[in-house]
């Protein structure tokens, strides 16, 4: 996992591995977590998942 911040905001690189378990195909995705702070709360989180990789199996 990647993490990077600057000011208020905070970018989050996950990486997730595993099998499927209808089809027992294997599973390789990242997504992105942006996250917007304001006044020291999470104001908006914005999440952007590689799609691809999950209709792939």
């Amino acid at each position: 996992m990647k993490v990077v911040a600057q000011g208020d905001f905070v970018v989050i690189v996950p990486h997730e591995q595993g099998r499927f378990r209808a089809t027992s195909a294997p599973c390789s995705v990242h997504w992105v977590h942006v996250v917007t702070r304001r006044d020291g709360k999470i104001a908006r989180l914005r999440e952007i998942v590689d799609g691809y990789a999950i209709e792939g199996a």
